[in-house]
């Protein structure tokens, strides 16, 4: 973390993308910057009541940062697996792998049908290997991809 912020005076960290908190960022930095925060936030309406169960989970959601690096793993796995189908899958750099299709809404429709989760943009299906899931799973997901394979080449 030191070497990916240094040099900066703010830092935003979201603890819903990856680490499993339903909800929340962390803002880091000087007081006077962190001063200067807290009254943009109130001043646009921000504000938390009850924040104890979000901050909470945001504690738990930071207890597994340390293993962010397992999700990457299993989405790195999940990539290779659809190149291995002759799918267009890039390599990944996090836990989320977009892949282009020709047609995304037949694409979505058989992966739901096969019982793999997955979601559009622009025209690429995402998929998004969390903590939830094991390498088993991600292999799961891969066997019953191949058959549907053809729906995600591009070319």
């Amino acid at each position: 973390m030191a070497a990916l912020t240094e040099g900066l005076d703010t830092v935003q960290v979201c603890l819903s993308k990856g680490l499993g908190a339903p909800m929340g960022s962390l803002l880091c930095g000087s007081a006077p910057a962190m001063t200067e925060a807290r009254r943009l936030r109130k001043m646009l309406g921000g504000g938390v009541r009850q924040g104890g169960v979000a901050g909470a989970a945001g504690l738990v959601a930071l207890d597994y940062l340390p293993r962010l690096t397992e999700d990457h793993a299993k989405t790195q796995r999940l990539a290779e697996g659809l190149r291995g189908f002759g799918v267009a899958a890039p390599v990944p750099e996090t836990n989320i792998l977009l892949v282009p299709v020709p047609a995304v809404a037949a694409a979505l429709a058989a992966l739901e049908a096969a019982g793999v989760c997955a979601l559009p943009v622009g025209s690429a299906v995402r998929f998004i290997p969390h903590r939830d899931l094991a390498l088993a799973d991600i292999e799961e997901a891969l066997r019953r991809i191949e058959p549907l394979a053809h729906l995600l080449r591009t070319a």
